[in-house]
């Protein structure tokens, strides 16, 4: 009986150690999931058309340019720079808290120097990326294409901004969710299938929720190439190809981006 009481208390005394040692990652987890709830609590709250709900005024000009009421722009670029610093400080957080907290090596969320053999991988999820995006466009799935000209309207600076997105994303759903969920669950596709759906729900707010499949499959190709080569900057290059001819009019690909109606 005493010896079966020692046993108890010797198993729930390394449960309490292992689950002490799991609340950093659990802390951070839980910060990922609750960015993607609040995005998609504002994507149901707010139009399905964020030009509406920032009462942007455009107009349509001959040879098919657009005219953007300045202070529409003021309010874009304020909702930008938000949206913007919100991921950045989720994503430092992280960083502090595998750094600090976990006293882990930034290596465990795929941060180390590309190498030579991470090159062909990253251009053949760069070409899936590409056929992703022109899939998704011919089906319609963007429903608001006249986004991009307000994004081309902005600032260059502003533009480099929202790019910093990347860098965030990377670190938030790739590196630090599908590194800290393999290890809970002992299970790689368990963490990459969850990184994907999260992936594709941030991005409801603002897209819509049609364009979450096309986001998803997208962030399935950035999963494959982490999984795969185990190298966030890697993946942060192919994520800044793909996302730069979005805002950057004249990269802009014909392939991939709808015209404006």
């Amino acid at each position: 009986m005493l010896q079966a009481t020692f046993r108890d208390l010797s198993f729930q005394g390394r449960s309490f150690v292992r689950w002490r040692e799991e609340l950093p990652t659990i802390v951070g987890l839980t910060a990922i999931i609750g960015f993607v709830i609040f995005d998609l609590v504002s994507a149901l709250l707010e139009p399905a058309d964020w030009t509406v709900s920032l009462g942007v005024r455009m107009h349509r000009l001959a040879g098919g340019s657009y005219w953007v009421d300045p202070q529409s722009l003021g309010r874009v670029m304020r909702a930008v720079i938000i949206s913007a610093a919100n991921n950045c400080i989720l994503a430092i957080a992280l960083v502090l808290i595998v750094f600090f907290w976990e006293k882990r090596p930034l290596t465990s969320i795929g941060l180390r120097m590309p190498r030579s053999g991470d090159v062909l991988p990253a251009l053949g999820i760069l070409v899936a990326i590409y056929l992703i995006g022109f899939i998704g466009n011919s089906l319609g799935s963007i429903p608001n294409p006249k986004a991009f000209p307000i994004f081309y309207a902005l600032p260059w600076v502003v533009r480099l901004w929202m790019l910093s997105v990347l860098v965030c994303e990377e670190i938030m759903f790739r590196g630090y969710f599908i590194e800290r969920v393999e290890k809970l669950t002992g299970k790689t596709w368990v963490a990459a299938i969850l990184s994907c759906m999260l992936f594709g729900l941030a991005h409801a707010s603002g897209w819509g929720f049609s364009y979450i499949l096309v986001v998803a499959a997208v962030g399935a190709a950035y999963a494959t190439l982490y999984v795969w080569r185990r190298n966030l900057p890697a993946c942060m290059v192919v994520h800044f190809v793909t996302d730069t001819p979005l805002i950057w009019m004249p990269l802009s690909p014909l392939f991939w981006l709808p015209h404006p109606h």
